[in-house]
């Protein structure tokens, strides 16, 4: 019985939702070729891993100013008009990514890719919670979720054969710069495309200009915004020290090659794809709170795993199974933070959230950097688990033990709407 109600939640979504869900598939496929092969096409310019930790973090530094004039900017846009306009100048900052190769060329364009990104990223979770009742956001998160995901399977596997593909059409060194910049490009294309289901989307409805026209206003709200988003900020910490360098860390430590890598990330994205669809029967029976808290918490032991062995098929296996365990708890958080507020408040408390996120990927990829050319990946997935163990602990006190027992198993968000 609950999974024919769980069938019927998906089948039921409507006709703009799954164009979202179409968008997030052509985005996503893009964004596999930027995720595998940007690091190595940096190193395979002559840079080390310490000037790619530097890089990111620079390219990330503006956004930490930039995150709310940007959200109240999409705001006033509304969400599908942001998406439009960010996907159009994604494109075009990709393909300058892809084309630099000194370092100022590199910081530049990497830092405006960046800025750009950030309308994405902002307007995002708006539009997926705008395109579906109360109800159904948890359904239509984790369908989001697993679209990414899954499209990353196919993705991952394509993009990791193009470079040894171009290699061999055109007699390029199969793990030089040129063939890399060859395979960001076919990224770019895509994302290019993914703007084309929104422009059948129904227009956004005029936005809503008269509460927090005043950005001063907003203070109000920051204690209160703040339970939800403090963890993220200790996610993202955490998250910044290993997750931009899951391609360096199998090339340098296992030698793997590209198209294995692209199996590797394809593979991972499949378990993880089928585990979020799995996220709405999860905060059904748990709650969505204590949700999240359980299978953060399980993924932990993996990522040690990952850190410490010496095995590559351990390596392989931990990172797919803490990703799936880990990521299931994604769409159920994202839904929380859209419930916890009203619609026209979105834009800035995910623009909050985005601002967390890139504070931490501000400085952590650096300290990252530096300690893998000095001392591994060993310390780093150790002191992501410490911070990942925070994060958990932080949301069990402000929303489960906060709440209580009936609070932890609530399907809705245990914060009050605004309105």
């Amino acid at each position: 019985m609950r999974w024919r109600r769980f069938a019927r939640k998906w089948l039921s979504l409507g006709r703009d939702a799954n164009l979202v869900l179409a968008y997030t598939l052509l985005k996503s496929l893009g964004s596999c070729a930027f995720t595998l092969f940007f690091n190595l096409y940096v190193l395979s310019l002559g840079y080390e891993a310490d000037f790619v930790g530097l890089l990111m973090g620079l390219a990330a530094f503006p956004s930490i100013f930039l995150s709310m004039p940007v959200s109240f900017l999409s705001r006033r846009l509304g969400p599908r008009r942001s998406l439009v306009v960010s996907e159009v100048g994604v494109t075009a900052a990709l393909a300058a990514v892809a084309f630099s190769t000194t370092p100022a060329a590199l910081i530049a364009t990497r830092t405006l890719l960046s800025c750009i990104m950030l309308l994405t990223d902002i307007a995002t979770f708006p539009m997926v919670a705008r395109c579906c009742a109360p109800e159904q956001r948890d359904t239509l998160f984790s369908a989001n979720h697993s679209v990414m995901l899954f499209s990353g399977v196919l993705g991952n596997v394509v993009a990791g054969l193009l470079p040894a593909l171009f290699a061999a059409t055109w007699g390029l060194e199969a793990e030089g710069a040129l063939a890399y910049r060859l395979t960001l490009l076919v990224g770019a294309a895509l994302f290019g495309l993914s703007a084309l289901p929104l422009l059948r989307v129904q227009p956004d409805r005029q936005a809503v200009t008269a509460r927090y026209a005043n950005p001063l206003r907003l203070m109000a709200k920051l204690p209160e915004w703040g339970k939800l988003i403090l963890p993220q900020l200790i996610f993202s910490l955490g998250a910044s020290l290993f997750f931009p360098f899951f391609n360096v860390y199998f090339k340098q430590n296992f030698g793997i090659s590209d198209a294995m890598l692209g199996v590797v990330f394809a593979v991972a994205g499949l378990f993880t794809g089928i585990t979020s669809l799995l996220a709405p029967l999860a905060s059904e029976k748990w709650g969505q709170v204590r949700a999240i808290i359980v299978v953060t918490l399980a993924s932990l032991p993996f990522m040690l795993a990952m850190g410490w062995t010496g095995s590559v098929v351990v390596a392989v296996a931990a990172y797919w199974f803490r990703g799936a365990i880990c990521k299931m708890g994604d769409p159920l958080y994202h839904a929380l933070l859209m419930n916890s507020v009203d619609e026209d408040e979105r834009p800035l408390l995910n623009g909050l959230f985005t601002m967390s996120s890139r504070l931490a990927g501000t400085f952590m990829p650096y300290v990252s950097g530096l300690v893998q050319v000095r001392q591994g990946f060993g310390p780093l997935y150790t002191s992501a688990a410490i911070l990942y163990a925070v994060a958990t602990f932080t949301i069990y006190l402000y929303f489960y033990q906060g709440a209580g027992q009936r609070g932890g198993r609530t399907q809705g968000s245990p914060l009050p709407h605004a309105s």
